[in-house]
């Protein structure tokens, strides 16, 4: 991971909400932007699904984490992908 990409005022977030990583195992993030999110939450979660509005921002994504196995990016509006992102997450 590229300590410099993580965001540490998510892990703060994460911490301060109590999420048990043994127990969840899947982020789903809505708005991607640059990837950053996607990032962090790759760095605690086993899968990460983000959905991007902008296709810019998602090819931009798509090209500067293609090596990121645990991100899967999306492209189009939340309220028309989310059922698509989630319809396999078992837990």
């Amino acid at each position: 991971m590229r300590e410099e990409l993580i965001n540490k005022q998510y892990i703060y977030l994460l911490d301060v909400l109590g999420v048990d990583y043994d127990t969840v195992k899947n982020c789903v993030e809505t708005g991607t932007h640059e990837g950053r999110g996607a990032y962090t939450f790759a760095s605690r979660f086993d899968t990460v699904r983000t959905v991007e509005l902008s296709e810019d921002l998602y090819k931009l994504c798509c090209k500067e984490y293609k090596d990121e196995i645990k991100i899967r990016f999306y492209h189009g509006s939340s309220t028309n992908r989310l059922e698509e992102m989630v319809k396999d997450i078992k837990d």
